[in-house]
């Protein structure tokens, strides 16, 4: 379950912001739009994730669902493969 936890509250920046408005202006710091936050928020919290509890179909989905959303950023898995795995 913390693993979940960290890997949630690490995607909901990156799910705020697209690949090409990331930062405005030469700026460091990352445009939030508050409103897809809250979406996000709502998704993950629906009874579609049947409470993300670890070695449930609810956690499956949530980790599926944070994936694609990392994929939708335009992120790439990091990291040599060792025996096929990062």
């Amino acid at each position: 379950m913390k693993q979940l936890f960290v890997a949630l509250l690490c995607s909901l920046p990156i799910t705020t912001m697209s690949a090409d408005t990331a930062y405005a202006g030469g700026s460091t710091e990352p445009i939030v739009e508050t409103s897809r936050l809250a979406t996000d928020i709502k998704v993950l919290a629906s009874d579609a994730f049947e409470g993300r509890a670890p070695a449930t179909p609810g956690e499956e989905r949530t980790v599926g669902w944070i994936i694609g959303r990392m994929m939708a950023a335009g992120l790439q898995p990091g990291g040599d493969l060792r025996d096929g795995k990062r």
